[in-house]
């Protein structure tokens, strides 16, 4: 009689305990209210001068033989760091990273200036890019790392 007694004392608190576990599972729920999720935005100010003249970077610039300065500076709001990829005829160039969050000392900064010679007509897009470049701390030959850079 102690066991069949013991056999039906168990089974009602399985059954208990399953039905408890049961309603929490089914009628748990997480809201997140109105949260939306996106993509990082990078976004950098592209701006080339030929000497005082400034030109226009809303898309890709034919340049003519001559030295430019260009100057690529973090935009507030965007993502926090990134790079920009500069494609100048056939070949692809890196800059060092750029963003709100950095500093010279590790290689990073808010802005990236350099003079480009071209010495013959050339197609250049600027491309921004948010994360960090493959070239990143390389020594790469499509590694923008000084203040002089000449397209032949």
């Amino acid at each position: 009689m102690r066991k069949i007694y013991f056999s039906i004392v168990s089974i009602v608190l399985l059954l208990t305990t399953m039905s408890f576990a049961a309603f929490g599972y089914f009628t748990a729920g997480v809201d997140s209210g109105n949260s939306r999720i996106a993509a990082a935005n990078y976004l950098l100010n592209v701006q080339v001068f030929r000497g005082a003249e400034a030109l226009d970077t809303s898309g890709a610039l034919t340049l003519t033989p001559d030295t430019y300065d260009v100057v690529l500076a973090y935009v507030e709001g965007s993502a926090s760091t990134g790079f920009c990829m500069v494609e100048i005829g056939d070949s692809v160039y890196h800059t060092l990273q750029i963003g709100e969050d950095v500093t010279a000392e590790n290689g990073f900064r808010e802005k990236v200036s350099f003079s480009l010679t071209v010495t013959q007509d050339v197609s250049v897009q600027f491309m921004p890019c948010w994360g960090t470049s493959v070239y990143y701390g390389g020594t790469d030959a499509c590694y923008i790392t000084g203040d002089v850079l000449t397209v032949g």
